[in-house]
């Protein structure tokens, strides 16, 4: 052990020690009068600051704070400011260096008391929060004239309409965190190109929106020289104020499942996840859609189908790191969406928006799919998204066999 270690092990100790000599025993005598619940929030990855945080607050806003209780929130570095700033607005949250150091320091002693509560948040109990109760966050007056005045740099006014398109790839996570490099590469399979996207972006810019590429870390430009309408925003006017304010007011958002695509879901924002995978992966919100990608097998050169992938367990939450794994051992090759499909996606975003329902068949091959494949999941008892339906009927015989 290391000077260095000796001290700061030493010093943890000593923290430990005046809390359970000191604050602990005030807690608990106070406790009987006026309870105080303490609580982290996520920092490091937006995805968890976003839907953990959210899904508590959406709970205590429908139900209420139990009486005489007080819920205290402790964040320092958020992964992004500007949402951090618009919890504040709702729930007490000490943005405090000192007070999170401290907080790890006594964890091990709080977390076994009823002081510390934990939340939850990723894909299974948000898509039930978002599902079954009201959206909270709200942009101020002061925020909604910042957020347009940005547009209106970007040539967009106040009667157009735009996307957000947001891919994922280890741009972001290889700046964020360089020394866990060779950890990341074991998700690569979750990553997409964005230039699948520029059809989708081309199509929107055809209907009359703009197409804005999010992002942070992105290595090429996304832009189309010959038409203004296709923003490369993470290369132009990226900032935390902005990476929130743009899903929360675009007509729809295009990303994949990563932990951005939960920042739509903060303001019910449909949602079009693309290049999903593992299938049950899917978005939270009431109103949204996905397409997952596909498993090819190499042998018998052909798709399976989605009983088959059910089969191999690719539809079991929380498998992540295995999958490679698995799709070596049986020889199959994970397949991107086409740049058409994603297309396809926003023309069924669109239909959805402007009042159209899918046609009979499509309609009862998206019940099918939930009903086979997602509907005994733990969680997934209340699910508004939907599969794509033009690409249910494309894919009739993967979802029937």
């Amino acid at each position: 052990m290391t000077m260095r270690e000796f001290v700061r092990k030493t010093i943890k100790t000593l923290v430990q020690g005046g809390f359970v000599v000191t604050v602990l025993p005030l807690l608990y005598l106070l406790d009987p009068f006026y309870k105080l619940r303490f609580c982290l929030i996520p920092n490091q990855r937006i995805g968890h600051q976003a839907a953990n945080t959210d899904t508590f607050l959406r709970h205590i806003k429908k139900h209420g704070v139990p009486p005489r209780t007080k819920y205290i929130f402790l964040i320092w570095a958020p992964a992004n400011q500007q949402l951090a700033d618009m919890f504040k607005r709702e729930l007490t949250v000490w943005q405090s260096r000192l007070l999170v150091r401290l907080h790890y320091a006594v964890q091990n002693v709080i977390e076994r008391t009823r002081f510390m509560i934990i939340i939850k948040g990723d894909s299974h109990p948000y898509t039930h929060a978002a599902n079954t109760l009201p959206a909270v966050l709200s942009f101020t007056e002061h925020e909604q004239a910042h957020g347009s005045a940005v547009l209106r740099k970007m040539g967009i006014g106040p009667d157009d309409w735009f996307v957000c398109f947001h891919g994922r790839d280890l741009g972001y996570l290889n700046a964020w965190r360089p020394q866990y490099s060779h950890l990341f590469r074991r998700t690569e399979y979750r990553n997409s190109n964005d230039h699948d996207y520029m059809d989708a972006a081309r199509f929107i810019a055809e209907q009359g929106g703009y197409a804005l590429r999010m992002g942070a870390y992105t290595d090429e430009t996304f832009r189309d020289d010959h038409d203004r309408r296709i923003i490369d925003v993470s290369k132009t006017s990226r900032s935390d104020f902005m990476d929130i304010y743009l899903p929360g007011k675009c007509r729809f958002f295009i990303g994949t499942n990563s932990g951005y695509g939960f920042v739509p879901t903060l303001f019910n924002t449909p949602q079009g996840m693309v290049n999903m995978v593992p299938p049950c992966r899917i978005p939270a919100g009431p109103r949204d859609m996905f397409i997952p990608k596909l498993l090819h097998s190499v042998a018998e050169n052909r798709f399976l189908t989605f009983a088959e992938m059910h089969g191999l367990g690719f539809f079991r939450i929380g498998l992540n790191h295995e999958i490679p794994d698995i799709c070596k051992s049986n020889g199959l090759e994970i397949v991107d969406n086409t740049p058409a499909q994603i297309v396809d996606l926003c023309r069924d975003l669109i239909d959805q928006d402007e009042g159209r329902t899918p046609t009979p068949e499509q309609g009862e091959l998206q019940r099918l799919f939930y009903d086979r494949f997602l509907s005994s999941i733990d969680g997934f008892e209340v699910v508004g998204a939907r599969l794509g339906a033009r690409f249910a009927e494309a894919h009739k015989d993967l979802i029937v066999n």
